[in-house]
């Protein structure tokens, strides 16, 4: 495991934690992306161990809150009716490998598994 309060910036630790960083900032750009042309009035709210500095590179997951319209929130069929459209569209990207939604937690959830290669700068090539 990598502590992230103890790397040094220019390490090669230090290289690995700011690729992996750029990624979930990829990631959380792509959900915004996809959860803005269904709801535009929405938005994507991290939370968790990511923006606390807590998380921990290729062992932790990453926590994302959807707030929607109050309109889509009119009834909890209603939420989880949203959660499934967001399911879908999720799943038309190749970097999704897996989507679920669980409607029956206490907040209607989606549990989604990513390719981590999709993520990664692409290498350069020599000119």
């Amino acid at each position: 495991m990598l502590e992230t309060a103890h790397v040094q910036p220019f390490s090669a630790k230090g290289s690995i934690l700011r690729k992996e960083r750029r990624a979930v900032d990829l990631l959380v750009r792509a959900v915004n992306a996809i959860v803005q042309t269904l709801y535009p009035q929405a938005s994507v709210e991290v939370f968790g161990s990511f923006p606390t500095s807590a998380w921990v590179p290729g062992a932790s997951n990453l926590d994302m809150a959807l707030c929607l319209p109050e309109s889509t929130l009119s009834s909890p069929q209603a939420k989880v009716d949203a959660l499934n459209s967001l399911a879908v569209a999720l799943r038309s990207n190749q970097w999704v490998t897996d989507v679920n939604v669980v409607p029956s937690a206490h907040r209607p959830l989606i549990f989604m598994s990513t390719h981590s290669a999709f993520f990664q700068p692409l290498p350069q090539q020599p000119p």
